[in-house]
């Protein structure tokens, strides 16, 4: 049997350090459908060579339209995003 733990938390549009800003590990992040300015969401790797356009997730969000992705945050990853998005912690405990 496997049961969904979930926390939520609001962030707002910043720069994010995983281990430091945010906790390692999976997340669902949602556009939480307030006004701001459209922006590029961006998870960008400690060590990328492409920080212009990172590998893990490069995005255009019109703020309007909503948007949701799942992420994997790693020590030293950089989150940035445009707008307030909600976080939620994504893992499973399984019983055996």
């Amino acid at each position: 049997m496997s049961r969904h733990i979930q926390k939520t938390a609001t962030l707002q549009a910043s720069a994010y350090t995983g281990g430091r800003d945010v906790p390692v590990g999976s997340y669902i992040l949602t556009n939480i459908g307030t006004w701001c300015q459209d922006g590029i969401i961006l998870l960008c790797p400690v060590n990328d060579p492409e920080k212009l356009y990172p590998s893990k997730l490069y995005e255009f969000v019109d703020a309007k339209d909503g948007f949701t992705v799942f992420v994997v945050i790693k020590e030293g990853d950089t989150l940035v995003l445009p707008c307030p998005y909600t976080i939620t912690m994504h893992g499973k405990l399984v019983f055996e």
